[in-house]
């Protein structure tokens, strides 16, 4: 027979692995602001919701307070190979070229909070804002 303690012991374990089930599949989705419904995550956490309701909870408040239940917003760039949007030019003086500056202006004109991780970012200099897409489809080549 199984005993309650290994029921509890069991229940926990799916608790901990079902919290936030749209954060452990998108972690890049931490922080967007409001949007679109992932339907995807909606059903998984509504899953751990039926099977064990308070982990249910938590994955459904995990998410939501992340920003990881919904889909990426349309201003999101993109480094997709053949796509090519409008680019706006930004002048930020040398001396006051910094990270922290870096993410002030793209904030300021995505109107949403930037956060720009070391790693996860390249910086490269362009004489003219038109080298971006030869510039961009060179690194992509390379990394091919």
């Amino acid at each position: 027979m199984i005993s309650r303690r290994s029921v509890l012991q069991l229940a926990s374990a799916m608790g901990i692995n079902l919290s936030g089930c749209g954060l452990l599949l998108y972690p890049e989705r931490r922080g967007q602001p409001l949007g679109r419904l992932d339907w995807t995550v909606v059903a998984l956490d509504t899953i751990g919701l039926c099977f064990f309701f308070v982990p249910g909870v938590i994955a459904f408040a995990v998410d939501f307070a992340t920003g990881a239940i919904f889909l990426p917003g349309g201003g999101v760039a993109t480094t997709e190979p053949g796509t090519k949007g409008t680019l706006i030019k930004h002048t930020i003086p040398r001396h006051l070229l910094s990270r922290p500056k870096i993410e002030q202006v793209v904030s300021q004109h995505a109107r949403q909070s930037i956060r720009l991780q070391p790693g996860e970012y390249e910086l490269h200099a362009l004489d003219q804002i038109e080298d971006f897409w030869s510039k961009r489809d060179q690194l992509l080549s390379e990394q091919s």
